[in-house]
């Protein structure tokens, strides 16, 4: 006797034009049961969390990356123009410093 074989619960839609009107229950067998309800390996509701936890921790990283580069750019805009601001030689010297650091890492 052999076990029937259950389907993917979920709902999907082509991706052609009119895919949201004509959605119909995926395909795939499904292979595992999370609240009574079966899902395929796509649709599993655990493998859904742990790849969008992975493509937020990869996101963060790439804007942190990105947050750096940008306020540093805008720092050396500050110092510049607290530089043309300044009446102060120790100030004018510290801005100088930080400039010339800045623009070398660039």
């Amino acid at each position: 006797m052999t076990r029937a074989k259950k389907q993917c619960c979920i709902m999907v839609a082509p991706p052609d034009r009119w895919g949201a009107f004509n959605q119909h229950k995926c395909e795939n067998n499904a292979i595992v049961e999370r609240n009574d309800k079966w899902y395929c390996r796509i649709h599993d509701p655990e493998y859904i969390a742990k790849k969008d936890a992975e493509r937020r921790v990869k996101y963060d990283e790439q804007w942190a990356k990105r947050r750096i580069e940008l306020s540093g750019h805008m720092l050396l805009r500050a110092c510049k123009d607290a530089l043309e601001a300044s009446h102060d030689p120790k100030v004018e010297k510290i801005l100088i410093d930080a400039i010339n650091k800045a623009e070398s890492k660039s």
